[in-house]
């Protein structure tokens, strides 16, 4: 006869079980994504349309804007999936996010350019808990020629990387995001759980009557 002891033994197993079968991995779409671009140690926020046009440490090459099109052309928070953007011509930057990626561009369109130093931090409620990995060359780019420094504490990726001299082509890096969530039992969860209290209750009401 199992005692009440080990009926409630098997009880919590079967809990954390379900509990840990709940878990899951979210993306971010549908989150705001808060992003800054700042350049050369300036504290000028170069994804935000409204400091661009009117702040010279974001002119570092010709007239500096936001391309057509860009998450951000209208202020800087964009819903995922979306882009963040910026141009000084010969530069560029760009910053996608996806459902669990974010690929991080910088766009030279002369013979040679002199990237400038640059810092972009993106702030999200949804990345609290997440785990940030660097994957690798972004798509259609060549890997910078020394990795940018990344890293995610609580809510806020910061990614950075020293000026340095570069030939005409694209570089980027690419950054795996993945959420954790508490999501809703899938079916089969809630059946294996029901398996496991139905014979458990019918042992506790057999002790039950052994007793009275």
């Amino acid at each position: 006869m199992v005692g009440c002891r080990g009926v409630v033994a098997s009880l919590a197993v079967m809990l954390c079980v379900f509990v840990v079968s709940g878990a899951a991995w979210a993306d971010l779409t549908g989150s705001s994504v808060s992003g800054t671009l700042k350049l050369n140690a300036s504290s000028a926020n170069c994804f935000d349309p409204s400091v661009v046009s009117s702040n010279p440490d974001c002119t570092i090459g010709g007239a500096a804007y936001i391309p057509a099109g860009a998450g951000n052309s209208s202020g800087p928070t964009i819903t995922v999936p979306d882009y963040f953007a910026f141009a000084s011509a010969p530069h560029a930057f760009q910053a996608n996010f996806s459902s669990n990626l974010l690929d991080v561009y910088y766009i030279c369109s002369s013979e040679t350019c002199p990237m400038p130093d640059w810092v972009m931090t993106f702030v999200d409620s949804a990345f609290l808990g997440a785990t940030f990995t660097e994957i690798g060359p972004a798509p259609f780019s060549t890997a910078f020629a020394t990795d940018p420094t990344a890293a995610l504490i609580g809510n806020t990726i910061t990614i950075s990387l020293d000026g340095q001299q570069v030939e005409t082509g694209i570089y980027g890096i690419e950054y795996s995001i993945e959420t954790p969530t508490t999501g809703v039992p899938e079916p089969s969860s809630l059946l294996l759980l029901g398996a496991g209290l139905i014979p458990a209750g019918g042992v506790l009401r057999r002790r039950l009557r052994l007793r009275a």
